[in-house]
C-alpha cells in the first residue's frame, strides 16, 4: 500500500515536472535570445557524461520528491511560506463554547410597547416589489410566526423589545417580540440580532 501510494506521488511529480519544463518553454518564447548569452562551442566530456547520468539522477532524487514545493513557488501559492501556515494554524483553533454560558432571556426593562397581533403584523409586513418575499408579516417568517402565536397562553400580551445580550463571547443587540402575562415574561419571537460592531 505504501509502495503503491509512494509510485503515485513520484509519478505526479513526473507529470508535474515535464508539464513545467514545458510552461517555462512557452512562457520564455516571446523573450528571444539573449544577446549577452555566452554560447559554448564544445562540450566536454565531463559535461555530456553529466547530462547524461547526473542531471536525470539529480531529477529523480531531488526535484521530483520536492514537486507541491515547486509548484508553490512557480505560481506564488504561500504553500511554501512559515508564515502561511502560522496564520492557518492560528485560525484553525477550534472555538468552543462553555456550558456555563447564559442564555438570551427578555426582562422587563427590556419591554417598548404593548401592541396587539393586528399592530404588529401590520408593523412587519413586507412589500418586495420583486415579489421574492411573500406578501405577509415578516415575509419568509411567517409561518414561523404563525406557530409562535398559536403556542401562547390565552390572555397573553405581546410587547416589542430591545435587549443587549452579553456575554464572554459575544454582544449581540436583540430585537423582537415577547409574550407577556401579568408579570411573568414568556417566549419571544427574535426578528433582528446584531452585533454591537455593526450599530
Amino acid at each position: 500500500m505504501l509502495l503503491t501510494i509512494f509510485l503515485y506521488y513520484m509519478g505526479v511529480g513526473l507529470i508535474v515536472l515535464v508539464a513545467l519544463s514545458g510552461y517555462a518553454k512557452w512562457k520564455g518564447r516571446g523573450n528571444g535570445p539573449d544577446p549577452f548569452a555566452r554560447r559554448e562551442k564544445t562540450i566536454s566530456r565531463k559535461m555530456q557524461v553529466a547530462n547524461i547520468f547526473l542531471v536525470p539522477l539529480a531529477i529523480v532524487l531531488l526535484f521530483i520528491p520536492a514537486w507541491p514545493w515547486i509548484l508553490s513557488v512557480e505560481f506564488n501559492f504561500p504553500w511554501h511560506r512559515l508564515k502561511f501556515w502560522s496564520d492557518k494554524a492560528a485560525t484553525d483553533v477550534t472555538l468552543t463554547w462553555p456550558d456555563s454560558e447564559p442564555e438570551f432571556e427578555v426582562k422587563e426593562a427590556n419591554l417598548l410597547e404593548k401592541l396587539s397581533q393586528a399592530d404588529v403584523e401590520a408593523n412587519e409586513r413586507v412589500e418586495d416589489p420583486l415579489h421574492a418575499v411573500p406578501d405577509e408579516p415578516f415575509g419568509h417568517l411567517y409561518v414561523a410566526w404563525k406557530a409562535f402565536v398559536a403556542g401562547l397562553e390565552p390572555g397573553c400580551e405581546l410587547w416589542s423589545f430591545q435587549a443587549r445580550w452579553k456575554t464572554e463571547y459575544r454582544d449581540n443587540q436583540m430585537q423582537g417580540y415577547v409574550a407577556r402575562r401579568g408579570e411573568k415574561i414568556g417566549p419571544y419571537f427574535l426578528t433582528s440580532q446584531r452585533s454591537m460592531r455593526e450599530i
